[in-house]
């Protein structure tokens, strides 16, 4: 193997990435030529596109709202997810909410927002390439201190759907699009 692209399930351009990154270039003297596609969200069309997807595939009833729960991180790379929350707000999608595990917004955040709609039932997601430890525990969990129980606790129905983005076509598709336009490292 002489050229290598590499396309990453990331959702942004935060540590994992750069750790990545960082192992492809030690190892680039190995190749005659290395490429890099960008994560998920690396882009305004990448948002929007995003959010079109999700509205189409699972976008609940308006009296009904949807959070998605991303990792969230240190890194300055984390302002993506309240710019993904303003891009659903921004398209039309005012019920939509986007909050983090590790990052801002927290659980905290989605909470005050959502006391000024009337919701009759939450709809949880997670906001993750896989559906993995972070869904399963931290969002839909029994443990007083997962989403689900923090939700209910606070007075909502609440439903927890265990999908991962990278299970919608078009979610992959977008991962396709960049490993295309990957470039070199």
């Amino acid at each position: 193997i002489e050229d290598l692209i590499v396309q990453p399930t990331h959702i942004i351009n935060g540590i994992e990435n750069n750790i990545m990154l960082d192992t492809l270039k030690m190892w680039s003297s190995k190749f005659k030529s290395i490429k890099v596609g960008a994560p998920l969200l690396s882009s305004t069309e990448d948002f929007k596109d995003l959010v079109n997807i999700l509205a189409t595939n699972i976008m609940p009833n308006k009296e009904d709202a949807l959070i998605f729960m991303g990792h969230g991180s240190e890194h300055y790379s984390n302002s993506v997810y309240p710019a993904l929350d303003y891009t659903f707000k921004d398209l039309g999608h005012d019920n939509v909410f986007v909050g983090t595990v590790e990052g801002y917004p927290e659980i905290d955040s989605v909470l005050r927002m959502l006391k000024k709609g009337n919701y009759n039932k939450l709809h949880l997601y997670p906001l993750m390439t896989v559906a993995g430890d972070h869904a399963n525990n931290d969002m839909a969990g029994d443990d007083n201190d997962s989403w689900k129980s923090i939700f209910i606790n606070h007075g909502y129905d609440v439903s927890c759907h265990i999908v991962g983005l990278g299970e919608f076509k078009e979610v992959r598709q977008l991962f396709i699009n960049h490993c295309k336009n990957s470039k070199e490292l």
